[in-house]
C-alpha cells in the first residue's frame, strides 16, 4: 500500500464515511395508535360522551407529526390548539411551533403556536405539527461529508498520466 492509497483510507474515515457513522435507533410502540376513553361506545357522528363524575362531552381529533404521542386524541368540546397539543404529550424537540397547520374539512388553516392566541379546535380536526429545519442539519452536513469524502477518494486514488 502506498502513501496516496493510505491517505485515502485515513481520509475516509475522518470524514465520517466509516466506522463513526451516526446510528439511527428506532423506538418500537406497541401501543394502539388510539384508545377510546371507557364507557364511550363507537357512533357515528362527532361527540362522544363520558361516562366520568363531570360528565364532560368530548371530540375526536387527530394530532400526527413532532409530537410525544401522535394519533386521535379525545379533548373535551372547546378544546382549543394549545391543549390539544398537550393532550398528545406536548411538541418534541424536533418541533417547528411557528407552523402548525389544522386540517378542517379539506381545508388547510396555519396557526402559531408561539403567538398569544390559540385557534379553537373542532371534532375530527387533523393537526399537523412540521418539523423544524434545524433538525435536518446534521443529516446534510453527513451527506456533504460523504460526497466530498467519495471525491477526494476519486482524485487522490485515480492515476496521474504522465
Amino acid at each position: 500500500m502506498n502513501y496516496h492509497h493510505f491517505l485515502a483510507i485515513l481520509l475516509i474515515f475522518l470524514t465520517g464515511f466509516g466506522p463513526n457513522l451516526p446510528v439511527c435507533y428506532a423506538e418500537i410502540n406497541t401501543e394502539p395508535l388510539y384508545t377510546r376513553p371507557l364507557n364511550v361506545p363507537a357512533r357515528s357522528n362527532a361527540e362522544y360522551y363520558s361516562a366520568s363524575p363531570d360528565a364532560a362531552l368530548v371530540m375526536p381529533v387527530n394530532i400526527w407529526g413532532n409530537v410525544r404521542e401522535p394519533g386521535l386524541h379525545f379533548l373535551p368540546i372547546g378544546s382549543n390548539l394549545h391543549q390539544s397539543v398537550s393532550a398528545a404529550g406536548g411538541p418534541s424537540e424536533t418541533a417547528d411551533l411557528s407552523s402548525i397547520r389544522i386540517l378542517r374539512s379539506g381545508k388547510s388553516i396555519y396557526a402559531d403556536l408561539l403567538g398569544p392566541k390559540s385557534p379553537p379546535v373542532q371534532a375530527n380536526d387533523y393537526v399537523f405539527v412540521d418539523r423544524t429545519y434545524k433538525a435536518d442539519l446534521p443529516m446534510w452536513f453527513a451527506g456533504l461529508s460523504t460526497i466530498v469524502s467519495i471525491v477526494t477518494l476519486y482524485y487522490v486514488v485515480k492515476p496521474v498520466k504522465k
